[in-house]
C-alpha cells in the first residue's frame, strides 16, 4: 500500500511539470529584457553566415552588434533573418561574451527552428528563424557576440 502514495506523488509532480513548463515558456516570451535581429544576404551553407546587420533593442535604444558562430545547414538560400529574445540582462554590456548551447537544435515556439544559448554572465538568448526551409545552428566552438561602438 505504500506504493500508492509514491505513485500519486510522482503523478502530481509530472502534472505540475507539464503545466509549469508551457507557462514558464510563455512568461519568458513576455518578459524578455531585450530583443535582437540578425540579417544576412551572404550565406555559405554549412560554413557560416556573414551578418550584414545585427541589432539589439534594449531599453528603448538600438545597438549594433557583431555575431560570429551561427551556421546555416540549408542549401539554395540567399538571405537569412534571425530573431532573438534576450533574458537576464542588467546592462547592455552583459550581451557581450562567448555563448554555449543551452538547448541546441531544438524547435523553440511556434515551430520555428532555433536554439538557446547562454553566456558566462548568465544572459540567455533564444534565437529563431521563421524563414521556410532555413535551419540555423550554433557552431561547435559556440557563438561570440560583441557590441560595435559608434564612431
Amino acid at each position: 500500500m505504500k506504493s500508492r502514495p509514491v505513485a500519486l506523488a510522482l503523478a502530481s509532480a509530472l502534472l505540475l511539470l507539464c503545466v509549469w513548463t508551457p507557462a514558464n515558456a510563455a512568461n519568458k516570451k513576455a518578459s524578455a529584457a531585450a530583443t535582437m535581429k540578425l540579417v544576412s544576404t551572404t550565406v555559405t551553407p554549412n560554413v557560416g553566415i556573414i551578418w550584414d546587420t545585427g541589432k539589439l533593442h534594449y531599453k528603448s535604444h538600438y545597438y549594433d552588434m557583431k555575431v560570429e558562430g551561427i551556421t546555416v545547414t540549408t542549401l539554395g538560400i540567399s538571405s537569412v533573418t534571425v530573431i532573438g529574445r534576450v533574458f537576464h540582462v542588467s546592462n547592455v554590456e552583459d550581451i557581450e561574451g562567448h555563448y554555449v548551447a543551452a538547448a541546441a537544435g531544438s524547435q523553440i515556439g511556434g515551430g520555428a527552428q532555433g536554439f538557446a544559448m547562454k553566456n558566462e554572465k548568465g544572459v540567455e538568448i533564444y534565437l529563431n528563424s521563421w524563414s521556410r526551409g532555413i535551419s540555423v545552428a550554433m557552431a561547435p566552438a559556440g557563438v561570440q557576440i560583441s557590441l560595435i561602438q559608434s564612431p
